[in-house]
Order: C-alpha cells, then structure tokens, then sequence
C-alpha cells in the first residue's frame, strides 16, 4: 500500500479548498442576480405618454440595473457574462413593474423580443 506523504496531503486539500471556492463564488453570482442591490431611477422630469420619453427611462432603467448588478452583494466580486444578464434583466423586468405604466410595459415587451430576437440570430 502507498502512503501519501504531507505535500501530497496538503496538494489534495488546497485542491478541495479551491473547487469549494469555485462554487460558493458560483452560488453568490446565483443570489447576486436574484437579490441585486437598489439604485433610484429619476422618472419625475419626464412624461410617459411621449414614445421617447418612454424610451429614455428605459435607457436608465437599464444603466441603473447595469450599476447595481456590476458586482456580487456578497463578496464584491465582479459579475460577467450569463449571471450579469440574467441580474441585469431581472433587475429592469422588476423596475418596469413597479412604474405601473402599461407604455412602459409594451416598450419592455418589444426590447425584449427584440434582443431574444438578435440572439436566436447570432448577433
């Protein structure tokens, strides 16, 4: 039977540290897109029944979603790629619903056929 000696030990255990690093870093990007952090979305100097009004608070809508899905809540760490997104339009789904405004909705609902539109295509 072969002995392991301390080195080799100590090479498994840092291996195991890492990978449950990895996944708690994975389960933290999870909750960060799931819980992100509030930012206010100024809407009083503008009117939504003016189609480019409408589209200039979805613009901030989704920058201050951007700003507060940017990194983890829990740990700081920096958010990329699927779980940024998924952060970012959860973020302006919620937003867009708490306005109340049925323009805004509609607005919302053609951005995002739109972008599953572009993406089903590649671009």
């Amino acid at each position: 039977m072969k002995t392991r000696s301390f080195k080799q030990w100590l090479g498994v255990g840092a291996l195991a540290l890492g990978a449950t690093i990895v996944q708690a870093s994975f389960i933290n990007a999870a909750q960060a897109a799931e819980e992100p952090g509030t930012v206010t979305v100024r809407v009083s100097d503008l009117n939504l029944a003016s189609a480019a009004d409408v589209a200039t608070l979805y613009q901030r809508i989704n920058s201050a979603a951007s700003l507060v899905c940017a990194e983890d809540t829990a740990t700081g760490a920096k958010l990329f790629g699927n779980a940024k997104a998924r952060c970012v339009a959860a973020s302006v789904a919620r937003a867009v619903e708490q306005v109340h405004s049925s323009v805004l909705s509609a607005y919302h609902q053609q951005e995002t056929a739109e972008t599953q539109d572009a993406r089903r295509r590649g671009a």
